[in-house]
């Protein structure tokens, strides 16, 4: 089944990405945990509008514009007085893994909508940073209630255009190679 092979593939890949966030101490201080968004915002604002242009979804009702992420980065750094100016001015990732065929994007997408998962840990947690409750964290909170039913429907969309071994390989390319992009653009940032 296709949602047991991505978790499988990408497993460690997954556990090297939450590795990279606690080595750095993104989620620290207020410092870090604003310079984590800035990174989040230059990966998944190039990468989610690629991934919005693809011309597939319009045989889709899946609510694309509700699970784009980046909108919340942007909304959270400004609460933590990112002036747009300086959002504009960001890095945004050039190494981005390829626009491809539908499949290969929602492998991509697998990696960001899977993060709204965990996000709802590490939104708990937040409040220990000094954010007032629903302030700056956004994005960690995606969905509020409804991030299982999100997932669920996420999941569904998979089984149904994983319909032949080519397009479950091409899904899991997407996401093996967003994954990759990902770290290879946490540990610039973290660098930086």
């Amino acid at each position: 089944m296709i949602l047991d092979r991505l978790k499988d593939a990408t497993a460690a890949q997954h556990r090297s990405t939450e590795r990279l966030v606690e080595q750095f101490g993104f989620l620290q201080s207020l410092d870090g945990y604003r310079r984590l968004l800035e990174r989040f915002w230059g990966f998944y604002a190039p990468l989610e509008r690629q991934i919005a242009a693809h011309p597939a979804w319009a045989g889709y009702d899946v609510g694309l514009d509700r699970r784009l992420h980046a909108p919340a980065l942007a909304s959270d750094l400004a609460a933590l007085g990112v002036s747009p100016a300086a959002l504009g001015a960001l890095p945004q990732c050039q190494a981005l893994p390829p626009a491809g065929t539908f499949p290969y994007t929602l492998g991509c997408m697998y990696v960001l909508e899977g993060a709204t998962l965990g996000g709802q840990i590490i939104a708990r947690q937040l409040g220990a940073l000094g954010l007032a409750q629903g302030l700056g964290s956004s994005f960690y909170a995606s969905y509020g209630a409804d991030v299982g039913p999100m997932w669920r429907a996420f999941r569904a969309l998979l089984v149904q255009a994983a319909d032949a071994p080519a397009a479950e390989g091409q899904m899991l390319g997407g996401a093996r190679d967003t994954f990759q992009a990902l770290g290879h653009w946490l540990e610039r940032g973290a660098t930086v």
